[in-house]
């Protein structure tokens, strides 16, 4: 016999783990490095480590990036690090 109910119970107590670990994620301490498009157009970047898209609406335009991501972006020619 299919014993569902449990199963969700345990993805409910993930969900609220997880939960929990994206708040202490969003509690961090470590700076966020800015970065500015020098590009034509618009442009979305993704975050190699973090997964996070970065959306750059205009030239000039200036977002925040997750230490983790900085690697990955410093590599992209039209991104500059201010």
């Amino acid at each position: 016999m299919c014993n569902c109910a449990s199963k969700r119970q345990d993805f409910s107590i993930v969900q609220s783990v997880d939960s929990s670990n994206q708040r202490v994620v969003e509690a961090r301490t470590w700076p966020e490095i800015t970065f500015m498009y020098t590009g034509q157009t618009a442009m979305t970047a993704v975050g190699r480590a973090t997964g996070r898209s970065y959306r750059f609406r205009w030239p000039g335009d200036r977002q925040s990036v997750d230490f983790r991501d900085v690697p990955g972006m410093a590599g992209v020619t039209v991104l500059r690090r201010v």
